[in-house]
């Protein structure tokens, strides 16, 4: 059997309430920047320092995931900002239960299970990776594949890859 190797960088859809954050602070330093230069520049310092905190809040919107499949090993990492990484979960393919649409018949009869959600949030099919964690409760785990991993991760496990 040979290696297989996929990544596939994907940008995480901001929703509003991802945003609400960044222009309620925006609202805020906007409000207290005017307010300093028509009642007392003292008061322009705090409006500045709210400025920069909501540009910090933007930029920490941008998020983007990073999907490595190497053999049956799935790596999946958090982008944020282009500029800093964090390792979010490694998961053990051989050891999932079933991968399938996040629609799918197979996948609702699961009780109350952790979901970890790593998607795009965007209108395309997400899958679910059902993993059994080591206290026998169930893990769900949203990704967005594309069809070059969806067919590796098939040619490697068939009889756990659902469509429907």
């Amino acid at each position: 059997m040979e290696d297989v190797f996929i990544e596939q960088l994907v940008k995480k859809k901001s929703s509003s309430s991802d945003r609400m954050p960044v222009y309620g602070v925006s609202l805020v330093a906007a409000v207290v920047f005017f307010a300093g230069l028509f009642f007392h520049l003292l008061l322009c310092i705090p409006g500045i320092a709210l400025g920069v905190l909501a540009y910090f809040l933007y930029k920490n919107t941008d998020i983007e995931y990073e999907y490595c499949l190497v053999n049956s090993q799935l790596d999946i990492d958090k982008i944020i900002a282009k500029s800093r990484r964090k390792h979010l979960v490694t998961l053990e393919l051989k050891d999932a239960e079933m991968i399938a649409p996040k629609e799918s018949d197979r996948i609702r009869h699961l009780a109350n299970p952790n979901v970890k959600d790593f998607s795009t949030h965007s209108e395309r099919a997400t899958f679910v990776i059902v993993i059994a964690d080591e206290k026998q409760q169930m893990t769900r785990v949203y990704f967005d594949p594309d069809n070059n991993m969806m067919n590796a991760i098939y040619k490697m496990m068939p009889s756990k890859v659902f469509d429907s």
